[in-house]
């Protein structure tokens, strides 16, 4: 479950407290895990790996993508809730402001 994986990384240094999404994404059969987390640009090296190694220690799954983000971007529903479903589709069309991407 994505909140799973989510709770994982909440506390990480590095990542804004509690600023991640996980979602999947491509097709069925070839769905990889993506992450987007909003973190300080300066911290961008290191978090990715620090990002997968937390996932594939505690859940054994390969993380494909991580996405950094710069604070305040990922979008937020009016009571201020992450939009999993909102962020997947940025991802797709490309929209999502990253500091990086693999």
């Amino acid at each position: 479950y994505p909140q799973d994986i989510e709770a994982l990384l909440r506390e990480l240094p590095g990542i804004k407290r509690g600023n991640v999404i996980a979602f999947g994404a491509g097709s069925a059969g070839q769905e990889r895990l993506v992450v987007a987390a909003e973190v300080d640009p300066r911290e961008s090296e290191s978090i990715e790996a620090i990002i997968s190694s937390r996932i594939l220690e505690a859940v054994g799954i390969e993380v494909g993508e991580v996405l950094l983000m710069p604070a305040g971007s990922l979008p937020r529903t009016t009571s201020g809730k992450l939009q999993r479903a909102r962020v997947r589709q940025m991802h797709a069309d490309g929209s999502l402001p990253c500091h990086s991407q693999p």
